[in-house]
């Protein structure tokens, strides 16, 4: 890459609290699946639409996320959100990003967050400052959803990412009955995530 401006690259937000293997299937996938030379996995600092909701300690779910996906040269854990005055909000970061390769990202979603995409903060001038790329989620219609927002262009179905039904809220059910993580978080952090939400 000669310069910011030749990148494709795409932009993964979430709470990740915790991540989990689904995550990295879903970030590994899209990746091949978009061609991208890089993707930001960007853990909220202050979720919006999770205010009020315990969520572990920002420093613990970025350093998770950096360990998950260490290995991989073109995935970049970003601590980005935590330099806003303000909630995570999406379009922020959007921003951040675009000046910085003076390019629209790829924003990468679940088709679960299309649901409430219309409560997103700003989130007409979010479709028009990124590049959505919706990977499925068992039981939702993408079509139906890009319908119902009004979406008929500028966006991308992922459809070659497989729907893996693992969910941070069913991580931190299992830790909180003693149930095995063996399979549903990358074991370099398994054990810290299980204590940490076993108590």
């Amino acid at each position: 890459m000669s310069s910011n401006t030749d990148c494709r690259y795409g932009i993964f937000g979430g709470t990740f609290d915790p991540v989990h293997n689904g995550h990295l299937i879903v970030a590994t996938t899209a990746l091949e699946a978009l061609g991208l030379d890089k993707l930001y996995v960007v853990p909220a600092y202050v979720q919006p639409l999770k205010a009020g909701r315990s969520v572990a300690e920002f420093r613990i779910r970025l350093e998770w996320l950096q360990r998950s996906f260490c290995g991989n040269e073109r995935i970049e854990v970003s601590a980005v959100e935590s330099q806003f005055d303000s909630y995570s909000y999406t379009l922020l970061t959007v921003e951040h990003y675009s000046r910085l390769h003076d390019s629209k990202p790829f924003l990468l979603i679940g088709a679960d967050s299309l649901k409430s995409f219309d409560r997103w903060y700003r989130y007409r001038q979010l479709l028009n400052s990124a590049n959505l790329a919706v990977y499925p989620r068992n039981g939702i219609d993408i079509s139906c959803e890009l319908q119902r927002l009004g979406i008929s262009s500028g966006f991308s179905v992922l459809s070659e990412v497989p729907v893996v039904e693992i969910s941070s809220s069913v991580i931190r059910k299992r830790c909180s009955a003693g149930l095995s993580l063996n399979g549903f978080v990358p074991c370099v952090i398994s054990d810290e995530v299980y204590q940490h939400y076993k108590k």
